[in-house]
């Protein structure tokens, strides 16, 4: 169990209501991080999914359970 993987996990959401989830991930980052999600990572809406899904969410800190965050990417595209 010492050896270490590195793994990529590629997720796709459909933001059904843009509102609610910019809200909802401003609230959550402003609670983890003090400050402004908009002033901090921009205004896409991959940077507030991110955030609401991974980054300022109520979970454990990734460190925690033994992982390590190394990058992240969003792309938006129009919904299929």
């Amino acid at each position: 169990m010492g050896s270490t993987k590195v793994i990529r996990l590629i997720v796709d959401v459909h933001v059904t209501d843009a509102r609610a989830l910019i809200r909802y991930a401003r609230k959550q980052y402003e609670k983890c991080w003090a400050s402004d999600l908009v002033e901090e990572q921009g205004r896409s809406l991959g940077a507030h999914v991110y955030e609401a899904l991974i980054a300022s969410n109520d979970n454990p800190s990734p460190m925690d359970y033994g992982i390590e965050i190394l990058d992240h990417k969003t792309e938006e595209r129009d919904a299929w």
